[in-house]
């Protein structure tokens, strides 16, 4: 398989299949730079057996090397990702319960300082698929395990609101939080916990959530779902991000970010979010989930994690405590 940095083969390990990460030098310091995150995040987990990191929702580095040619990481082999399996909605105690482990694994990096700046369906691995048919998801709940540290960071423990350079080129797209599609070089937990809301929708509704093919695809899904972001979003927040102003291309002028103005324009908020659609399809994130038939208690939940505000989107604890209330 074929990855953004690096190819990884199935090989045989003292008798085990298991899956080898290589690094290949030709390309350059950027495989390089991948490559020394994964070693980090690994060194930073110090995870004592491949079971703990199995009960943490972790995958577990078996062995490192490097190779004439290449830089190589084995890991534990498993078949499948989460995005093999997002052609048709998750019945909700499945979704809910995969969610619940992605949380816990996340909250673990997090506890040891890492934000993983790459959380996607791709980059969940599965040691079976799921079966949608059973009722009893005790019986056939796949293990869920979060692989790919080739964009994690040091955790910043609190956003940080002053000028920032642009950061490093993390993440996947379609579950990149807004404030780094805006160039953002400050990764906190939110970071991960918008990417966690991406995917949790994406299993309850059967299909990505934001199916965007460009950056400037994404910040518009993200327009239509979410509405514009609201001044004192604006001027608290994204006035820091290096690139705010690809947020003109819908709409938005350097009024939305100055410190004194009006607010005649604001008859004119709805025209953010209106479709180009003949027939008028909303794509606001409530009506996408209402006409998904996602429950009123997900949606609550899902208003929390998707937010353009670094601030007010929901802490790891407060999710904890939501699936446990």
């Amino acid at each position: 398989m074929k990855g953004t940095f690096a190819i990884i083969d199935k090989e045989t390990l003292d008798s085990r299949i298991v899956a080898v990460k290589k690094y290949y030098k030709v390309y350059g310091n950027l495989v390089l730079q991948h490559y020394e995150r994964e070693r980090w995040a690994f060194q930073k987990l110090a995870l004592s057996s491949e079971t703990e990191a199995r009960r943490q929702h972790i995958v577990y580095l078996l062995e490192a090397k490097t190779l004439d040619d290449a830089y190589c990481l084995t890991l534990p082999f498993y078949p499948h990702t989460l995005l093999e399996f997002t052609k048709q909605p998750w019945p909700r105690p499945l979704a809910l319960a995969t969610f619940r482990d992605l949380v816990q694994g996340v909250s673990y990096l997090h506890q040891h300082g890492i934000a993983h700046c790459d959380l996607s369906l791709s980059n969940i691995l599965m040691d079976s698929p799921p079966h949608f048919n059973d009722n009893d998801i005790s019986n056939h709940r796949p293990l869920v395990i979060i692989s790919d540290f080739g964009c994690a960071h040091p955790l910043v423990p609190y956003y940080q609101p002053a000028k920032q350079l642009h950061g490093a080129d993390i993440g996947t797209r379609q579950f990149k939080a807004p404030e780094h599609l805006f160039g953002s070089s400050c990764y906190t937990a939110a970071t991960d916990i918008w990417s966690l809301g991406v995917m949790y929708a994406s299993l309850l509704l059967g299909r990505l959530l934001y199916p965007s093919q460009g950056d400037l695809e994404q910040v518009g899904m993200i327009v239509k779902s979410l509405g514009r972001p609201s001044k004192q979003v604006m001027q608290q927040e994204m006035i820091n991000y290096p690139d705010t102003n690809k947020l003109w291309f819908f709409g938005h002028d350097d009024s939305d970010i100055s410190e004194e103005e009006d607010d005649d324009d604001d008859d004119d908020d709805d025209d953010m979010v209106e479709s180009d659609e003949e027939d008028n399809e909303s794509f606001l994130l409530a009506d996408v989930l209402t006409k998904g038939k996602v429950s009123k208690d997900d949606q609550e939940l899902l208003s929390k994690l998707l937010t353009w505000s670094v601030l007010e989107r929901a802490s790891i604890q407060q999710i904890l405590n939501s699936l446990n209330g």
